[in-house]
């Protein structure tokens, strides 16, 4: 897809006030909260490879941290 293109896309979406609307925002949340929680073994692969995180300190320094934000977030 054509950068420009999606920019334009975002902008149009963004300006089309949606966002604003908190039902909005907490079912985005519980989206993004649901991909992370399936791809939470992706994500400590990935801790290891890009910053030597054993899988533990992944799981306590990473994953916890933003699983709890992003329960903080959605109350």
């Amino acid at each position: 897809m054509n950068i420009q293109l999606l920019v334009e896309k975002q902008q149009f979406f963004f300006n089309s006030n949606i966002t604003l609307d908190v039902e909005f925002r907490i079912r985005q949340l519980k989206r993004l909260k649901t991909v992370f929680e399936k791809n939470q073994d992706r994500c400590i692969d990935a801790l290891a490879k890009d910053l030597g995180k054993s899988e533990p300190e992944a799981y306590l320094t990473e994953i916890l941290f933003i699983r709890d934000e992003l329960n903080l977030a959605i109350k």
